[in-house]
């Protein structure tokens, strides 16, 4: 008995230990699968990811706050809590995350999610300061990545485009995942600073890559404040080449039926209508949605009963 009795005190820490171990690296498979569903522009799910790493981190520290995990519970807590835009709980997590003792590999990334917390907040020097220390130090790929990612943005919003670029393919580089996020980041302050280059260049690069074809809501959302900032026809301009892009085709079809759009509002009207009418020739329901678009236009062009007929035909 008193044989047991010992073995299961010299277990149990170990046992403890293993389990908690085991919720962090669970808590960071949730965590991946929530930055996946980001940046394919899944929100919701992706939030109820981070919910429930927050959820899971959270309780694993309350319950030991002196492990040798603490730490790593500490920064996935607030990764997850900036996320969800808890920026306060966020910055407490990191800050008690680096109090904690023992070695941790994921303290050294530190800075730079507190960049990531002082951008969000809007004081975007100190970020870009904290960004630039971080870059000069040790970090995880993954860290490197979202600080290349964040000061390609700072960068562009302050017209520092070839320095803006330069970090945003790093970031692209170091972690292929954010390829798509980086050429929205690109479009995005390329619409905002009037740079009709940059905005093609950004284009072309989200045209070229598979998994932008999951934010074509994004896209046409940018080209939608690039016809407000620029004009219909340079807005279309930016989506010319959609039909080579190399998306699914049901995104391509989204995207062509917004550039149709576009080039019906600029006056080519010729041109919006033979876009429209490939992506009506196909099947399902971006199809259908391209031959609403014609029927409406042939309608408003409509002055007798016999033309009415030919907007029938199309529907």
């Amino acid at each position: 008995m008193r044989r047991t009795r010992l073995v299961a005190l010299v277990c149990l820490p170990l046992v403890t230990a293993c389990a908690y171990h085991n919720v962090i690296h669970n808590a960071q498979r949730l965590f991946d699968v929530g930055e996946e569903y980001r940046q394919g522009g899944r929100d919701s799910l992706s939030r109820a990811q981070f919910t429930e790493v927050v959820r899971k981190t959270g309780e694993a520290y309350r319950a030991r706050p002196e492990s040798e995990w603490a730490c790593d519970a500490l920064v996935l807590l607030g990764r997850s809590q900036l996320r969800l835009g808890d920026l306060r709980a966020a910055r407490a997590a990191f800050e008690r995350a680096g109090r904690t003792e023992g070695s941790c590999e994921a303290r050294r990334d530190l800075e730079v999610y507190f960049a990531a917390v002082a951008l969000e907040m809007g004081d975007r020097g100190r970020a870009l300061e904290r960004l630039n220390a971080a870059l000069d130090g040790d970090l995880s790929d993954r860290a490197a990545a979202e600080a290349h990612l964040l000061r390609g943005g700072i960068f562009l919003e302050r017209s520092l485009v070839e320095h803006g670029w330069w970090d945003l393919d790093r970031a692209a580089d170091i972690a292929p995942g954010l390829r798509t996020v980086a050429g929205l980041t690109a479009l995005r302050w390329s619409v905002v600073q009037g740079d009709r280059e940059g905005g093609r260049r950004a284009m072309q690069r989200l045209f070229s890559h598979r998994e932008a074809g999951t934010r074509t809501d994004s896209i046409v959302a940018l080209t939608a404040e690039a016809r407000h900032a620029w004009s219909a026809a340079e807005a279309a301009e930016l989506l010319d080449d959609v039909e080579d892009a190399a998306w699914e085709r049901a995104a391509r079809g989204r995207v062509s039926l917004r550039r149709a759009a576009l080039l019906h509002e600029a006056g080519d009207t010729a041109s919006a209508r033979q876009q429209a009418e490939r992506v009506a020739s196909g099947l399902g329901l971006t199809a259908a949605d391209a031959r609403i678009l014609l029927a409406s236009w042939r309608f408003a062009r409509a002055f007798d009963l016999q033309q009415l007929a030919q907007v029938r035909a199309v529907l």
